[in-house]
């Protein structure tokens, strides 16, 4: 018997909090963030999160807890709610949810940023690098054919001779054409 009162309380609290939750949102226009919105919301158990004018509220499984203003990121304060929709919804970022060993809630935002493209970043290394290796040694292997049967010979030796001067600037160009290759193919 005792089992059953403890579930039918637990199933009462929550309905109650979802009840005022609602009657919260449709009286004051706030924002209602859903756990696609979130990160590291379902460790924690939180279902969503409530944006009303100046305050946010966070629901559990449990309860609904209102989040200190000091435990708001100065970046989600300061957005409106069509910005704050804005973010969420074109995927570039979310909000970040923890919890601190009293109880409270704490809630930052979480920026996507580009890069994270495995492919991108070793296709735009390769290129980057035999592009200036091609502009570099080609000349020089070029006038090394023009040497006759000595070519490998002189090709050879004059490629180790600029090497030196040439490999560095093969190895930045490979480092930026990397780094702009991840960044356009995939976020993080």
């Amino acid at each position: 018997m005792s089992q059953w009162s403890n579930q039918l309380s637990r199933f009462a609290a929550i309905s109650l909090s979802l009840l005022c939750l609602n009657a919260f949102a449709s009286e004051s226009d706030g924002l209602m963030i859903h756990q696609t919105g979130l990160s590291a919301a379902q460790k924690l158990g939180v279902l969503k999160v409530l944006k009303d004018k100046e305050d946010y509220f966070v629901l559990t499984k449990s309860k609904l807890h209102k989040v200190g203003n000091h435990d708001v990121s100065h970046t989600l304060k300061k957005m409106t709610d069509e910005q704050l929709a804005h973010f969420l919804n074109n995927g570039h970022g979310t909000i970040k949810a923890d919890q601190f060993t009293n109880g409270e809630f704490k809630l930052d935002m979480h920026v996507r940023g580009n890069g994270g493209g495995f492919l991108g970043a070793a296709f735009g290394v390769v290129v980057g690098q035999n592009l200036v290796r091609a502009v570099t040694y080609g000349p020089i292997w070029i006038i090394a054919g023009l040497t006759g049967p000595a070519a490998p010979v002189v090709g050879t030796f004059l490629t180790g001779c600029a090497a030196p001067f040439f490999e560095p600037t093969a190895l930045a160009a490979g480092a930026v054409a990397g780094m702009a290759g991840m960044g356009m193919t995939g976020p993080v």
